[in-house]
């Protein structure tokens, strides 16, 4: 994922995500979707390439992922869906990975898939993307990252 022009913007082929005011647009459709800040969490995490339904839920709900049952989950998801077919992006583009989790599905949007392209930030970048997010964005960004280090580790392990 790229960062775009401003620093409250991270860009790929298909979408922009705005960061400061959770919104989500799809590029080829030009269709913009405002997003409550459960729903911004989870896009963000599904376009930075995570895909574990446990570590989905740590980054989504930090502070309390422990209570946080799989029914939260999966409401969140439905929710999601919901919104982006009544803006006519097709529901799938969240797509569930059998007792996995979940994914961002680029080719419900006609496009290829790209894991490229979503998983990698350029290192040039991280800093901009830091100060772009609110003190508590901040929070669950680096949440993720730990995360993310802490599931590369296990699957070499």
């Amino acid at each position: 994922m790229l960062l775009a022009e401003s620093d409250s913007v991270l860009e790929n082929e298909s979408v922009y995500f705005y960061i400061d005011n959770n919104t989500i647009t799809f590029k080829r459709d030009k269709i913009a979707v405002a997003l409550t800040e459960l729903q911004a969490r989870l896009i963000f995490i599904l376009l930075t390439g995570v895909t574990n339904k446990r570590d989905i839920i740590r980054m989504v709900w930090p502070d309390s992922h422990v209570s946080i049952t799989d029914n939260n989950y999966h409401q969140l998801i439905y929710q999601c869906r919901a919104l982006f077919n009544r803006h006519g992006i097709p529901s799938h583009v969240l797509k569930t990975i059998p007792r996995h989790g979940a994914k961002f599905n680029y080719a419900a949007l006609g496009e290829g898939e790209s894991p490229a392209e979503v998983q990698t930030i350029e290192p040039k970048n991280e800093s901009k993307i830091v100060s772009a997010l609110t003190r508590k964005q901040i929070h669950w960004t680096l949440f993720l990252l730990v995360m993310s280090s802490f599931t590369f580790y296990e699957m070499i392990s």
